[in-house]
């Protein structure tokens, strides 16, 4: 785990593709990709957030400055793989993202439990702060998707990947959990991002346009937040069936 990076500063733009904007895509920037050290992964997510959703809630309002905190594998976990424990933060539109890589049996007694972070590193000790202001924070949402990845060829620095198969639950908050869930889109549908130091290449914009796909604004956890506070609402209301 030395080697893995911790780290983050990028720009994310993100698209919604239907099934011919996804194989157009890849047909056509396909000469330009090459695959990511990990292609494919089995993404699971744990958001953390209070019980009415305060922070998913305040970045639905599209402020300047957000964060969120999530633990995230990219495989199905048992108690001793490696997950990573993030702090996501994005100000003026730059992500900010630093994480800690730890088993999962050594992560659940620090988030749950309220334990010391059993890593000494900055990184840690900055996620101790913010448990400690933020009392209230317990896991909200699991978060699931298959994601692909590439690389732009020769830049080093642009990821390109494709998230499918989303689905969420409030219930069984487990990375141990399965996979199940309520879909987050339609079925046959893509969620594109690209992950970039700056502003997108000219040609990549081209290629965009020709394939009508134009950014989105749009959350994976926030799309869930909204779901579960709109089902509440209706059962309040009493109009649920």
């Amino acid at each position: 785990m030395d080697n893995v990076r911790t780290t983050f500063e990028r720009h994310e733009k993100k698209f919604l593709l239907d099934e011919r904007q996804f194989h157009g895509f890849l047909e056509k920037a396909g000469p330009f990709l090459t695959e990511n050290e990990f292609p494919t992964s089995r993404i699971h997510n744990i958001y953390f957030d209070t019980p009415d959703y305060e922070f998913m809630r305040r970045s639905m309002e599209k402020p300047v400055y957000k964060e969120k905190m999530r633990v995230r594998s990219y495989m199905p976990p048992d108690e001793d793989t490696p997950v990573f424990v993030e702090r996501k933060k994005k100000y003026k539109g730059i992500v900010y993202k630093r994480r800690v890589s730890l088993p999962l049996k050594d992560a659940r007694p620090w988030l749950l439990e309220k334990a010391p972070c059993p890593l000494d590193t900055q990184t840690g000790r900055e996620i101790d702060a913010f448990l400690a202001r933020s009392p209230r924070l317990r896991p909200v949402l699991f978060l699931y998707y298959d994601r692909q990845s590439y690389e732009l060829a020769g830049s080093g620095l642009i990821r390109v990947t494709f998230d499918t198969n989303l689905r969420y639950r409030t219930n069984c908050l487990s990375l141990t959990g399965g996979q199940d869930g309520t879909p987050l889109l339609p079925e046959n549908h893509y969620l594109m991002e690209l992950k970039i130091p700056g502003a997108l290449p000219l040609p990549l914009c081209r290629l965009l346009d020709e394939l009508k796909i134009y950014p989105v604004s749009f959350s994976k956890a926030g799309l869930a937040c909204q779901l579960e506070m709109e089902k509440e609402r209706r059962l309040h209301d009493g109009t649920a069936i």
